[in-house]
Parts: C-alpha cells; structure tokens; sequence
C-alpha cells in the first residue's frame, strides 16, 4: 500500500482550524478577564467564558466555536434588556 501525502487543501485547512482556535481562544480569554475584572456584566458569564477558552485548549476545542457564538447572543440580549429596562438616555 502506498501512503498518499496530504493534499494542500487538507493541510490548509487544518492551518485555517489551528488559527481560528488560537483566535478563539485569545478572544475568550481577553473578555473573561476583562468581565471579571469590570463588573461590567455578570461575574458568571466571566468564569464561562474562561472555561470555554481552556476548552479551546483540548482536542474538543470545536466546542469552543459553538459556546462561542450561543455565548454572544447571550450576552446580546442581556444587553439589550438592560439597555430597554434604563429608559430613553437624555442628552
């Protein structure tokens, strides 16, 4: 039998996977920091989204991508709540 060596699409893109979980990862990490530290959202979605950066870490690190994006909505809403039950800014 005859070992084939990857093709340039499969090394690119196990490149491309690599990178996007090194993005991730600095991403989350940044932001859970940043939440803890501020206050400036709940200390729990802070400590979430740290775990999910060391999750991007590990074999798993697909995960990541998914808790990733339902996390960002999350946040969008609770931020959208908060900003509606503030009232109208005044100028």
């Amino acid at each position: 039998m005859v070992k084939q060596a990857p093709s340039v699409g499969r090394i690119l893109a196990m490149v491309v996977f690599s990178f996007s979980c090194v993005g991730i990862l600095l991403f989350l990490w940044a932001t859970g920091i940043s939440v803890l530290r501020s206050g400036a959202l709940p200390k729990w979605i802070g400590w979430v989204m740290i775990l999910f950066a060391v999750v991007a870490l590990t074999p798993i690190g697909f995960v990541s991508f998914i808790a990733t994006a339902i996390l960002i909505l999350v946040i969008s809403l609770l931020l959208a709540v908060r900003a509606r039950s503030a009232g109208p800014a005044t100028a």
